[in-house]
């Protein structure tokens, strides 16, 4: 951002900017947890009995994408670029009998364990939720083209900072009127924190059609990162809590792809279309998962531009 500003003040040049409003989907086998269920048990809407383990994918989020950059020269550009996206999902299993959930040893490194049921199979409501918020900045150096009247091309390079928080939780609820056995809540939740830097490069390109454009866009990021990772298992009907905190470092690669199309009136874009990124090993390697998940974010985004 420093290097934006000092450019824009040393050197002539022409101001552009862009707003995003963003609506993706977050994908990954990260959001499973291994609650072990007999064969009679049905998912509810939103909850999927997937390799006997309970899968709530977060809903569509929201998110926002800005951008502001410095054209110094008719073919080198500098830019300063943020992105912040957010999603969450819950839902539940309710009355699931005791006798209907497995306490069978997990791929991670604690097994999931359920309150006392008693010996009549006592009811239980099984939620499970889960978060994601993501914060991504680029420094962004960027090389335009133009060859031929109607078609632009860009090729960019950045250095880039990613972080990803991450909350996954799981709760059981017995029904206390159902025995006579103390009961409580079980709640087992996981929070991680990643924090990723690197490098970007891409290049996107642009067809214009009269006042109208088609455009696409490829980038690759190789970046390292550190994750801590907290796991907290507590139990109300007495029998205490535990906890396990852990450091780990690892690579970070991402893949980025967009299309879409624009309109141009005078200083004035206005954009939409669709994008995809693919971010490898985001969901850590900790305690309900022997092995790390990748993230997929895809969805749609809309955009207005300006320069000046």
């Amino acid at each position: 951002m420093q290097v934006a500003l000092l450019l824009m003040l040393m050197v002539p040049g022409q101001v552009t900017g862009h707003a995003d409003y963003l609506y993706w989907n977050a994908r990954s086998d990260g959001w499973k947890v291994p609650v072990y269920l007999s064969e009679d048990v049905q998912g509810t809407e939103g909850i999927t009995i997937n390799d006997e383990t309970l899968t709530v994918d977060p809903e569509a989020g929201s998110g926002v994408r800005a951008r502001i950059g410095y054209q110094f020269t008719p073919s080198w550009e500098v830019s300063w670029v943020c992105t912040y996206f957010s999603t969450s999902g819950s839902d539940r299993l309710p009355e699931v009998s005791w006798t209907d959930l497995e306490n069978e040893p997990t791929d991670g490194y604690y097994n999931v364990r359920f309150p006392w049921g008693g010996s009549g199979g006592t009811p239980e409501t099984v939620t499970w939720s889960s978060f994601l918020r993501q914060n991504v900045h680029d420094i962004e150096f960027t090389y335009i083209s133009h060859p031929s009247e109607s078609l632009g091309v860009r090729l960019f390079g950045s250095v880039r900072r990613a972080e990803f928080h991450v909350e996954r939780r799981l709760t059981f609820q017995p029904d206390s009127s159902l025995t006579t056995y103390p009961l409580g809540i079980e709640t087992d939740w996981e929070v991680s924190n990643l924090a990723a830097y690197g490098l970007r490069f891409g290049t996107s390109g642009e067809w214009k059609i009269g006042g109208f454009s088609v455009f696409s866009m490829g980038a690759i990021s190789a970046l390292y990162g550190r994750t801590k990772d907290q796991y907290h298992q507590e139990y109300g009907w007495g029998g205490g809590a535990r906890n396990h905190q852990r450091d780990f470092s690892g690579a970070i690669p991402a893949i980025e792809l967009m299309v879409g199309a624009s309109w141009t009136q005078g200083h004035l874009k206005v954009a939409a279309g669709y994008e995809a990124a693919i971010w490898f090993n985001v969901f850590p390697n900790a305690i309900w998962m022997t092995n790390s998940e990748d993230l997929i974010l895809d969805g749609f985004f809309a955009r207005v531009g300006v320069d000046w």
